[in-house]
């Protein structure tokens, strides 16, 4: 297994120098493509061979933000997305980030602390889990979509105190919709709108910016109409 290991730490060493070395914008979409995947090949199978639990976080980190690469160059505008079932590269975009902030939790370094990192996986992950918990909505009731959303809420309270836009806004809006607790609804609509958007980290300009943006617009917009009611 330390043999194996050993394989799979210098694999992933190598791809990490491969991956920051490459230039995407200045491929053409074919030849995206195709580093793209050589690139995600190269990390499962670093994975496959054995790797570092620290080396686990950053190469599935990298993964999933690999996988949100390849749905763009498929063209898919995130605003038509209504089920991930049908979009198996935002799934994976999910599954690896999200096993890569279980594993932080778990580590003693936690680099998802810093805000750097915290901006490359967070806003992606938090579209996906508004995402997802639509679906359960419609699957099953609102109690089973709150509870989804409230475990990504307590995967996150190892990092402190940090709101995101789009699961604040779908808590928010269960709650109020559902007239469960129209006011804890307001509340999480509130949070939404002063949630974390990370622009300090990207400027404004990361593919996440505009789904952010339209999630606090919805949620201001809904806090208007609830904000004058009381339960």
């Amino acid at each position: 297994m330390g043999h194996e290991s050993t394989r799979g730490g210098a694999l992933f060493e190598q791809t990490l120098v491969e991956e920051t070395l490459l230039t995407l914008k200045g491929l053409n979409h074919s030849d995206k493509s195709v580093r793209l995947a050589q690139l995600i090949n190269s990390y499962v199978k670093a994975l496959e061979l054995g790797l570092t639990i620290d080396q686990q976080i950053t190469a599935r980190s990298h993964l999933g933000n690999l996988f949100w690469e390849m749905q763009f160059v498929s063209s898919e505008d995130p605003a038509k997305v209504k089920d991930l079932s049908d979009c198996p590269t935002y799934m994976r975009t999910l599954t690896e980030l999200e096993t890569a902030v279980l594993l932080d939790s778990q580590s003693t370094s936690q680099g998802f602390a810093e805000r750097t990192f915290q901006a490359l996986a967070l806003p992606k992950l938090d579209w996906l889990w508004a995402i997802q918990s639509g679906k359960t909505r419609k699957q099953s009731r609102f109690d089973a979509a709150l509870s989804y959303l409230f475990q990504k809420v307590k995967l996150l309270q190892y990092l402190g105190e940090i709101t995101l836009p789009c699961i604040s806004y779908q808590i928010g809006r269960y709650y109020t919709e559902s007239e469960k607790n129209i006011r804890i609804g307001v509340e999480w609509l509130r949070r939404s709108v002063d949630a974390e958007d990370y622009y300090d980290v990207t400027d404004g300009v990361s593919t996440t910016s505009a789904i952010a943006e339209k999630f606090k617009k919805d949620a201001f917009t809904a806090l208007r109409f609830y904000s004058g009611q009381r339960r």
